[in-house]
């Protein structure tokens, strides 16, 4: 999952560093114009690349649903846990649960 997606990104950056460095070689020892012409090439091969990395993750839903799927649970149990230690900690800042009037009127009443 995540080693991959960063050998992915690793792999994009690498493809646009080189074709821009061959690109800059080129413009030296040809010229300006073949050097324009070999960063357009570039630029489409690291385009090529990026076009094919989306269109495998778009034809594999079932490992982009499980990923979702999975850090929305961890999500959703973070938040419920959090509220939970909320709500104790409101608990116990309150102190002891206060009596009802009527309790009180009862035990005076001796009842």
């Amino acid at each position: 999952g995540e080693v991959l997606e960063q050998l992915t990104t690793a792999g994009a950056d690498v493809i646009k560093t080189v074709g821009h460095e061959a690109a800059e070689v080129v413009q030296h020892k040809y010229g300006e114009e073949a050097g324009k012409a070999a960063k357009e090439g570039a630029q489409i091969v690291h385009n090529s690349y990026r076009t094919a990395v989306n269109v495998k993750t778009v034809t594999r839903p079932s490992k982009l649903l499980k990923s979702t799927a999975k850090e929305t649970g961890k999500q959703t149990v973070l938040q419920l846990m959090t509220q939970e230690e909320a709500a104790r900690d409101d608990a116990a800042a309150s102190g002891p649960p206060l009596k009802a009037a009527s309790d009180e009127a009862a035990e005076a009443a001796g009842t």
